[in-house]
Protein backbone atom coordinates (compact mmCIF):
# COMPACT_ATOMS: atom_id res chain seq x y z
CA UNK A 1 0.00 0.00 0.00
CA UNK A 2 1.53 3.30 -1.04
CA UNK A 3 1.37 6.53 0.87
CA UNK A 4 -0.67 9.43 -0.46
CA UNK A 5 1.02 12.77 -1.03
CA UNK A 6 -0.07 16.09 -2.45
CA UNK A 7 -3.67 17.21 -3.00
CA UNK A 8 -4.97 13.68 -2.52
CA UNK A 9 -3.82 13.90 1.09
CA UNK A 10 -6.38 16.65 1.74
CA UNK A 11 -9.33 14.62 0.43
CA UNK A 12 -11.58 12.71 2.80
CA UNK A 13 -10.80 9.00 2.83
CA UNK A 14 -13.16 6.77 0.84
CA UNK A 15 -13.82 4.62 3.88
CA UNK A 16 -13.59 5.27 7.57
CA UNK A 17 -10.74 3.82 9.57
CA UNK A 18 -12.99 1.45 11.50
CA UNK A 19 -14.64 -0.08 8.41
CA UNK A 20 -13.66 -3.56 7.30
CA UNK A 21 -13.39 -3.21 3.51
CA UNK A 22 -13.79 -6.94 2.86
CA UNK A 23 -17.16 -7.04 4.60
CA UNK A 24 -18.27 -3.46 4.01
CA UNK A 25 -19.49 -2.78 7.52
CA UNK A 26 -18.03 -1.21 10.60
CA UNK A 27 -15.79 -3.28 12.78
CA UNK A 28 -17.14 -4.01 16.23
CA UNK A 29 -15.40 -2.38 19.13
CA UNK A 30 -13.53 -4.54 21.61
CA UNK A 31 -16.33 -4.11 24.15
CA UNK A 32 -18.97 -5.28 21.63
CA UNK A 33 -17.22 -8.60 21.05
CA UNK A 34 -18.64 -10.02 24.28
CA UNK A 35 -21.63 -12.25 23.51
CA UNK A 36 -24.16 -13.13 26.17
CA UNK A 37 -25.83 -16.53 26.38
CA UNK A 38 -29.05 -14.96 25.12
CA UNK A 39 -27.29 -13.39 22.13
CA UNK A 40 -25.59 -16.69 21.36
CA UNK A 41 -28.89 -18.58 21.51
CA UNK A 42 -30.52 -16.05 19.18
CA UNK A 43 -27.61 -16.26 16.74
CA UNK A 44 -27.65 -20.06 16.72
CA UNK A 45 -31.43 -20.17 16.17
CA UNK A 46 -31.11 -17.69 13.30
CA UNK A 47 -28.23 -19.64 11.72
CA UNK A 48 -30.14 -22.93 12.02
CA UNK A 49 -33.24 -21.36 10.47
CA UNK A 50 -31.16 -20.01 7.56
CA UNK A 51 -29.47 -23.39 7.09
CA UNK A 52 -32.84 -25.15 7.11
CA UNK A 53 -34.10 -22.82 4.39
CA UNK A 54 -30.96 -23.45 2.33
CA UNK A 55 -31.37 -27.20 2.75
CA UNK A 56 -35.01 -27.07 1.66
CA UNK A 57 -34.05 -25.05 -1.42
CA UNK A 58 -31.27 -27.51 -2.26
CA UNK A 59 -33.68 -30.43 -1.86
CA UNK A 60 -36.19 -28.76 -4.19
CA UNK A 61 -33.50 -28.21 -6.81
CA UNK A 62 -32.31 -31.80 -6.50
CA UNK A 63 -35.86 -33.18 -6.83
CA UNK A 64 -36.51 -31.01 -9.87
CA UNK A 65 -33.24 -32.14 -11.42
CA UNK A 66 -34.06 -35.79 -10.76
CA UNK A 67 -37.54 -35.38 -12.21
CA UNK A 68 -36.19 -33.67 -15.33
CA UNK A 69 -33.52 -36.32 -15.75
CA UNK A 70 -36.12 -39.07 -15.36
CA UNK A 71 -38.34 -37.49 -18.01
CA UNK A 72 -35.51 -36.74 -20.40
CA UNK A 73 -33.81 -40.09 -19.74
CA UNK A 74 -36.88 -42.20 -20.50
CA UNK A 75 -38.02 -39.96 -23.36
CA UNK A 76 -34.54 -39.58 -24.84
CA UNK A 77 -33.78 -43.32 -24.80
CA UNK A 78 -36.96 -44.22 -26.69
CA UNK A 79 -36.56 -41.28 -29.07
CA UNK A 80 -32.96 -42.05 -29.95
CA UNK A 81 -33.65 -45.79 -30.30
CA UNK A 82 -36.40 -45.16 -32.84
CA UNK A 83 -34.29 -42.78 -34.94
Amino acid sequence: MSSVYGPALLKNPETEDNVDEAVGRKKKSAAAEFETDHDRAKRIRRERKEQKAKDQEANKKMQMSQAINALLGSGGASGSGGG
